[in-house]
């Protein structure tokens, strides 16, 4: 073996090991990452489930995690379907319609992106993040 695979292998044991409610926070923090770029609708549909379903996990990190992200996933998707819906009916063919498109990406997504990296940061690491603005009113405290 190589000096390189030596020090890779080495360095894997540092890694924490992933209980099952952190394994459930990264998903729900990369499934709102999801939300805001790839599958705007599909991965909302998919976290709505994964919160009916683990709502009630024993796990701390995972309930406020999954939980934020949620609710944070359903306000982006709230705001982006009226405007999808326009689209879809009649086009790009409106100057307010690009202006409001743009809007959306700038005030929108962009802030929510950003929180979402750091949302699923903090789940990779094992620790609590607390959402702006929404956070107080959603994450249990101990």
């Amino acid at each position: 073996m190589s000096e390189s695979e030596t020090s890779s292998e080495g360095s894997m044991d540092n890694l924490p090991e992933h209980d099952s409610g952190t394994t459930i926070a990264i998903i729900a923090e990369g499934l709102f990452f999801l939300n805001l770029f790839l599958l705007p609708v599909v991965s909302f549909v998919i976290l709505a489930l994964l919160y009916v379903n683990k709502r009630k996990h024993e796990s701390r990190l995972a309930r406020n995690h999954l939980k934020q992200a949620f609710v944070a996933a359903g306000i982006s998707t709230a705001l982006f379907l009226p405007i999808f819906l326009i689209v879809l009916d009649s086009g790009f063919k409106s100057f307010a319609l690009l202006i409001a498109v743009e809007v959306y990406l700038v005030a929108v997504v962009t802030p929510f992106a950003i929180i979402a990296v750091f949302a699923l940061l903090k789940a990779l690491a094992q620790q609590e993040y607390r959402y702006p603005l929404i956070g107080k009113y959603l994450i249990e405290e101990e």
